[in-house]
């Protein structure tokens, strides 16, 4: 039998590229208080097989305005879609699952977009 994969934080390793790319802040809980500009990433579902995992992941990006806003998380998407590796696994695909989506800020109305993608990875064998 063969030994089992083990798979990539996907959302840690996204989370870094978020942050050396753009230089902004980002991660999976929102800090308080919230930056103006600010890359919200988590993972929000998708499947693992035997040697694959599918991690779909929802952005919801703030900016200063509504441009800031849309400028930014149109570039981590188009970074994300360009990606062919992740944390040292080959990135097989990249799906996107649910396009540029205006999504005020729920408690203030800030500017904020969200998008939805799915990334299709190589598992690595578990030690």
């Amino acid at each position: 039998m063969e030994a089992p994969y083990e798979f990539i934080n996907a959302e840690l390793e996204l989370i870094e590229l978020v942050r050396a790319r753009f230089g902004t802040a980002c991660g999976v809980e929102v800090e308080s208080p919230r930056p103006a500009e600010f890359v919200h990433l988590i993972r929000v579902g998708g499947t693992s097989r035997m040697l694959t995992d599918r991690p779909m992941v929802t952005c919801f990006v703030w900016g200063a305005t509504w441009d800031d806003a849309w400028s930014l998380a149109a570039g981590v998407k188009r970074y994300f879609h360009s990606l062919t590796t992740l944390g040292g696994v080959p990135v097989y695909k990249r799906v996107e699952i649910g396009g540029l989506a205006h999504a005020p800020d729920p408690v203030d109305g800030s500017p904020r977009y969200q998008f939805t993608f799915e990334l299709r990875l190589r598992g690595y064998s578990a030690p």
